[in-house]
């Protein structure tokens, strides 16, 4: 057994090892589907609402986004939809005009009248140009808005590189190979030579492969 060989199965074992660990430390940390899990309304001591959030289908949602012209741009798709109910916390000061017995026009103050609840929709798509918000109102018009993706905050880095060892015992060959993930495909070249060979013939087994797959 010489130190090439050595070599390849200390890489193998060591690469083995890393992505089981890591395999390992994300299950543990990241539910699955975390967004599937039903969550009830929570009222902050501030007054703020944590909205109920409960997963549907698209087509369960259809009617709603429709009935809201809540229409994403060609291409895109909605992934979040938000209705919201909005009331007023202070009284609309305002004066009744009263005709008395005698024929006089009074102004009275009316301090309990509220104005009407105003509903507010909003959804999340994605497409093209990333995530946009819109919006729209069924109790008024919609002038103005600010959507603000925050900076580091759009989840986990996506690694599209991976670079490893192979061994193949029959026949006894070892080398490398690196993987690149394109869109729905993985390409992956690799590698390989003759293993127990002086360099002559490995130089001469040198054997290069490309494999192509669909990502799923």
């Amino acid at each position: 057994m010489n130190k090439f060989f050595l070599f390849i199965i200390g890489a193998l074992l060591l690469f083995g090892g890393g992505m089981a660990t890591e395999w390992f430390i994300d299950k543990q940390e990241v539910p699955k589907n975390p967004d599937s899990t039903y969550q009830t309304a929570k009222r902050m001591a501030d007054g703020v609402l944590e909205l109920e959030r409960i997963q549907k289908a698209y087509a369960d949602v259809k009617a709603s986004l429709d009935s809201a012209r809540l229409r994403p741009a060609k291409g895109d798709v909605v992934v979040r939809y938000v209705s919201l109910t909005v009331r007023d916390t202070v009284p609309v000061h305002d004066t009744a005009t009263v005709v008395t017995d005698r024929g006089e026009t009074l102004s009275v103050p009316c301090p309990d009248v509220h104005c009407p609840d105003v509903r507010v929709n909003l959804a999340l798509t994605k497409g093209k140009n990333g995530e946009r918000v819109i919006a729209s109102s069924s109790d008024g018009f919609v002038y103005a808005g600010l959507d603000v993706p925050i900076e580091g905050a759009s989840g986990p880095v996506i690694r599209k590189w991976a670079l490893g060892a192979l061994y193949s015992p029959f026949p006894n060959r070892a080398g490398l190979f690196v993987d690149r993930d394109l869109m729905f495909l993985r390409t992956s070249l690799s590698l390989s030579a003759p293993v127990n060979s002086d360099l002559q013939e490995v130089v001469k087994g040198i054997r290069p492969e490309i494999r192509l797959a669909y990502r799923f």
